[in-house]
This record gives structure tokens, sequence and C-alpha cells, in this order.
């Protein structure tokens, strides 16, 4: 079952879903509202990660600590106040402002899923969902 935004802000009181900084306005009529009939808007942070030039190898078969391998083969950048210019043909990888927490809470578990907007996607700006291993059970940066 896909939450209304009312059930989303009724799951935050609750505390069986965390988003940290907690949304605002909840008001829809609001401008600026971050709530959608189905979901929540969550904004990117001022990290980003940009993969070194060169050839690297890794092998997706072994459990290895793959974040550790990305990050010693990114440069690490913090946009600041007057944005990021993203040249054409290049690649970031950038992480979300907020942090969300899925509570193991009994008879009450919470599955997540983060998409992209159509509209950012058609001027090339793709989501896709890393989960560190050093994150607590339930939580995704």
């Amino acid at each position: 079952m896909i939450l209304s935004n009312i059930e989303i802000q009724r799951a935050l009181d609750e505390g069986r879903l965390i988003i940290t900084p907690d949304p605002q306005p909840r008001d829809p009529g609001q401008p600026n509202c971050p709530y959608d009939t189905t979901a929540v808007d969550l904004h990117l942070g001022t990290s980003l990660s940009i993969p070194q030039v060169g050839s690297f190898n890794y092998d997706l078969r072994k459990k290895g600590p793959f974040p550790k391998f990305l990050s010693r083969n990114c440069d690490h950048v913090e946009i600041s106040g007057n944005g990021y210019v993203l040249e054409p043909g290049k690649f970031v990888l950038g992480i979300t402002h907020e942090r969300i927490g899925l509570p193991l809470v009994a008879g009450h578990q919470l599955a997540g899923r983060i998409e992209g907007k159509s509209s950012v996607a058609r001027r090339g700006l793709l989501v896709h969902l890393l989960l560190q291993p050093s994150t607590p059970v339930g939580m995704v940066p």
C-alpha cells in the first residue's frame, strides 16, 4: 500500500517514519510544501562526489565495502551558494539533505522508495539509492 500525504504525516508523528530535518510546511496549500498526494520531496545536499579519471575495477560479486572504494576514487566537493555547474557528459554523485529512517515498530513495518522526478530527469538528473554499510538498521542516508 502506498501512503497518502496524510498517512505519511501520521507515520512521522507516530515515529514509524523519520525524516530529518522534518519536512515543512505540512499544509499542501502552502507555498513550497514538500508533500505531494503520495510522496515527500527531498532536497539535494551540499556534498558531491566526482569520480576521478582513470581505470578502476571493483568486483561486485564480493561483499566488500563499496562505499569506501567509491570514496577513495572520488574527489569531494561542497556546493557553494553559487550552485554547481554540471558540465555536459560529466557524472557526479550527490546525497539528499534529509536522512530517512524506517524504524522496525511491531505491527507497523514500512518500506520506502526513492524516485527521481521526471521534470528533473529530463534535465539530466537521475536518482539512485546507495545504502552505506555503517548505517544503522532501518536508516537510509
